[in-house]
């Protein structure tokens, strides 16, 4: 990779990774980690809620919230779920949730005051094809932008786990 930029010469270019933007105008991150990663993440902007144990275990979890999202801006939504009380829970990996519509994915606009209502339904499926019951979950919801006066705003969120 060639960066057009002068950067600090210790600069290990194995590391740096480009995060989103256009050809003039790039972000670049050192040592670059997806959202799914137990322990971090490169996103300077998320929510993270609280693991929440269920007394019964549910196969689906639904994600809904309203979001402000200008068309500078993206979010990601992940899950972690665990089939047990799991003491480790805290070093699970994180899955990435799509949109119940993935295929018109989340509605942007340019109204700052405009929130639109979205859904995503998460379910783990095991090798043999069946979904997988859970007893614990939590949810992180990484909120992007290419400019830093429009972003994402989010309100109203619910998680609830679906028996």
């Amino acid at each position: 990779m060639t960066l057009s930029n002068p950067l600090n010469d210790d600069l290990d270019l194995d590391n740096v990774s480009l995060v989103h933007g256009t050809d003039t105008n790039k972000d670049y991150v050192l040592n670059y980690s997806e959202g799914t990663g137990s322990d971090r993440s490169s996103a300077l902007s998320k929510y993270i809620t609280k693991r929440v144990d269920l007394e019964t275990a549910a196969p689906i979890l639904k994600i809904i919230f309203e979001v402000n999202l200008p068309t500078e801006a993206d979010i990601k939504v992940y899950a972690r779920t665990t089939p047990l009380n799991d003491a480790d829970f805290d070093s699970l990996e994180w899955k990435l949730v799509t949109p119940e519509d993935a295929e018109q994915g989340v509605p942007k606009t340019n109204d700052p005051n405009k929130f639109i209502r979205v859904e995503y339904e998460y379910s783990d499926v095991s090798v043999s094809g069946e979904i997988e019951k859970f007893l614990s979950f939590a949810v992180k919801i990484e909120m992007l932008s290419s400019n830093s006066l429009k972003f994402p705003k989010i309100k109203n969120i619910k998680a609830i786990a679906v028996t």
